[in-house]
């Protein structure tokens, strides 16, 4: 990657693929990104730390992708199957996160 590229990164004028987040985890040894307070905030850092899109994520838990985006943009309230595919996802013992 650039010294052009980070300084674009730094100054706001565009973000880093998906696919690069796990190397610049490495390069700087932590996640940049905000811990999430959701439980859709949570699924988009830890998502993104894997360097996985919504559709990668959605289709390894089979799950539809646009309910996907929903949940991490908290604009879809979820149970049963599909809470608990994300709670695994995220490393959850149980559904009181």
């Amino acid at each position: 990657m650039s010294e052009a590229t980070v300084r674009n990164w730094e100054s706001g004028r565009c973000e880093p693929l998906v696919r690069q987040i796990p190397g610049i985890i490495r390069l700087l040894g932590r996640n940049p990104e905000p811990p999430g307070r959701s439980l859709g905030g949570r699924l988009r850092v830890a998502r993104r730390r894997l360097g996985l899109t919504q559709a990668e994520l959605a289709r390894t838990l089979a799950l539809d992708e646009g309910t996907l985006s929903d949940v991490e943009r908290s604009r879809r309230s979820i149970q049963g199957r599909v809470r608990r595919k994300l709670l695994d996802f995220l490393g959850f013992a149980d559904a009181s996160a």
